[in-house]
C-alpha cells in the first residue's frame, strides 16, 4: 500500500477493505452473481461517507451499461429490504431492479469499501455471498 498509494490516508482518516473472494474463499468473477448484505444495525460505520468501488482484478475501473463504479451511502434511489437490510447485488448480467446493483465486468473482479471517518476500527464486513 505505501508504494503503490504513496498519498492513502491513515487509518483514523479512511480505511479501504478490499475484497477478491466470495465467503467459501472462491475468486470473485463475473460468470456468477453475488451479494453483499448489512444488516439494518450494522451499515458501514463511517462519519463522513462509506462507498463501494468495483475493480478488475488488475485494479482498474470496470466499464459497464450505467456506468456505475461505486454504491455508496448517497447513492439515490437504494432499495431497503422489508426487514430492513441492504444487498447489494455484484453481477455482471442486469437484474430485475438496477437499484442497488453494482456491475461487474466478466472476469475477475474486486471490491473496495471505502470508509471515510471510521467510527469503529474493529469492524468488519459481511461476506459477500455467491447466488443463485
Amino acid at each position: 500500500m505505501a508504494y503503490s498509494q504513496i498519498y492513502i490516508n491513515p487509518a483514523t482518516e479512511a480505511v479501504y477493505p478490499v475484497c477478491e473472494t466470495d465467503h467459501l474463499g472462491r475468486s470473485l468473477t463475473g460468470a456468477h452473481n453475488y451479494s453483499i448484505t448489512f444488516a439494518p444495525d450494522d451499515l458501514p460505520p463511517a462519519e463522513h461517507f462509506w462507498s463501494l468501488t468495483m475493480y478488475h482484478r488488475r485494479g482498474l475501473l470496470c466499464d459497464n451499461v450505467i456506468g456505475r463504479h461505486a454504491i455508496t451511502d448517497r447513492t439515490p434511489g437504494l432499495e431497503v429490504n422489508d426487514d430492513g437490510t441492504l444487498a447489494l447485488l455484484l453481477q455482471h448480467a442486469r437484474p430485475s431492479s438496477a437499484a442497488n446493483w453494482l456491475p461487474c465486468p466478466p472476469g475477475e473482479f474486486r471490491v473496495m469499501l471505502r470508509l471515510y471517518g471510521p467510527r469503529d476500527l474493529s469492524w468488519s464486513p459481511p461476506a459477500i455471498v455467491r447466488v443463485g
